[in-house]
This record gives C-alpha cells, sequence and structure tokens, in this order.
C-alpha cells in the first residue's frame, strides 16, 4: 500500500522544484511552522509562521535561480508516525551565476493531513555564500 504522507512530501518537493508555489502551499496548514537552521543573515534561517511568511520566504528563494529552476532530488526518505524525514539533495543555477548544489535534511509533521511543520537542516554557510548579492 502506498504511504499517503512520504507521497505528499514528494509532490510537495516536486512543487517546489517546478516553481509551483501555490500547489507547494496547498499541502502546508494555515497554521504551518517553518524552521531554517543556520546564522544565515536577512530572515534567511530562523522561524517562520504561518502560511503567509512561508510564502514570502520561498517566493525569495524562488527569484535567485535562473528561470526560478532547480532540482531537488530525494535521495532518502522514511516515515514513522505522523512523521517523515527526508534527506535531498538541490541543484540549481543561481542568476548571480554561481552553481547550487546543497545537501538537506527535512523534518515535516502532519496534522490533519496536512504538513504542519518543516525543520531543514543544511550547509548554511555553503548556502549563504551562494545567495549572497542575491538575497541580501
Amino acid at each position: 500500500m502506498p504511504d499517503e504522507k512520504k507521497a505528499m512530501v514528494e509532490e510537495f518537493l516536486a512543487a517546489l522544484a517546478a516553481d509551483e508555489l501555490d500547489e507547494a502551499l496547498s499541502f502546508l496548514s494555515d497554521d504551518v511552522s517553518w524552521f531554517s537552521h543556520g546564522l544565515m543573515p536577512n530572515g534567511l534561517s530562523g522561524r517562520r509562521e504561518g502560511k503567509e511568511a512561508v510564502a514570502k520566504y520561498l517566493e525569495r528563494l524562488s527569484r535567485a535561480f535562473v528561470n526560478r529552476e532547480r532540482d531537488i532530488a530525494i535521495v532518502h526518505m522514511f516515515r514513522e508516525g505522523d512523521v517523515v524525514i527526508c534527506e535531498a539533495r538541490v541543484h540549481g543555477q543561481l542568476k548571480n551565476g554561481k552553481p547550487y548544489d546543497n545537501g538537506y535534511g527535512l523534518v515535516l509533521d502532519f496534522l490533519n493531513g496536512r504538513i504542519q511543520a518543516v525543520r531543514e537542516y543544511f550547509n548554511s554557510a555553503l548556502a549563504a555564500e551562494a545567495f549572497e548579492g542575491l538575497l541580501w
């Protein structure tokens, strides 16, 4: 039997990669929280509360990629109850000419059939260097 929550994560990440922001947001609860670890400037690290704040964050990231395109490749995914843990790689060409290639660990909590919380862990030093001049 297919795992519904893992399938939702796959669809969510595919929508993000395709820059289908409205589709990606449809998987999130209205009161979603999104935590990005690290010490990146201008609000790129830290916690965002609510779908509107998360939408602004995701939109901001999308604008940094050439043609707003990137690849999000799932390496591993595990589920325990209402939690899905996903290892992924994000590849893309940034508008500043730099390639972006970073590994991500995502922990997604589900509640009432929607993603309630996202915690993303990645090499924030690599991301800060790559996005410099684009996002701050």
